[in-house]
């Protein structure tokens, strides 16, 4: 586990926690208390065969942190146009099926209608890096 300060894209201070071993590394990122912050969580990562293998669609859920404001808007993206997003909101479904990349990014921006905004990313391994 390691912990590490960063500054953000959108220029807010950070603090990084990673967690995890060699076959589903994690990482978590929180802004300082006070300011509005957003994460993925991932779910759905492996497909329960013997050895588990990654899947191609994963689900995606936003949390957020430290708004005024409980009325966002999430806007998803994937990194250079690699997967694809599946629905709209808190919870989307992002799918990596058909990529030769072995690694992509999904970025998240939350913006609540007090006009508040916060913007994460999380790294996705695919299917492709495993062989």
């Amino acid at each position: 586990m390691a912990i590490r300060g960063i500054l953000g894209s959108t220029g807010v201070a950070l603090l990084m926690l990673s967690i995890g071993c060699r076959h589903n590394p994690q990482s978590v990122a929180w802004a300082i208390p006070g300011t509005p912050s957003c994460r993925i969580e991932v779910s759905g990562q492996y497909i329960l065969t013997n050895p588990p293998t990654l899947s191609s669609t994963v689900q995606l859920t936003a949390q957020t942190a430290y708004f005024q404001s409980r009325h966002f808007t999430y806007t998803w993206a994937p990194l250079l146009g690699r997967g694809r997003i599946v629905g709209s909101g808190k919870a989307v479904k992002f799918d990596t099926t058909g990529l030769t990349v072995a690694v992509t990014d999904v970025t998240l921006t939350v913006t609540s209608d007090r006009g508040e905004s916060a913007s994460c990313d999380q790294e996705r391994r695919t299917p492709a890096g495993t062989n």
